[in-house]
């Protein structure tokens, strides 16, 4: 398990827990999927998917959400990597 500060972008995670009361004020809440969208160039501040919403977290508010991988490299890689060539295009 990790913090979100260093979840890798584009890889789902799940929120294990919360250490800061805003963030369960936001609805954010252990057993929640979250994705890294986006860091900005200096890596303050994160473009956050958590559940069905989107969020800007600081990462000091990243340093307080505990996430572990819900899939792993191997499986995102090759799934984001897949494409069916095999389809015929009858005229």
């Amino acid at each position: 398990m990790i913090t979100l500060e260093f979840a890798e972008r584009g890889v789902k995670y799940q929120v294990v827990s919360i250490a800061d009361e805003t963030l369960s004020a936001m609805g954010v809440f252990p057993g929640m999927e979250v994705e890294i969208l986006n860091k900005d160039f200096t890596g303050a501040t994160f473009q956050v998917k958590i559940g069905f919403a989107t969020y800007a977290l600081r990462k000091a508010s990243c340093k307080n959400i505990t996430v572990k991988r819900l899939q792993s490299p191997e499986t995102y890689s090759s799934h984001r990597m897949q494409t069916n060539y095999s389809e015929k295009i009858v005229l």
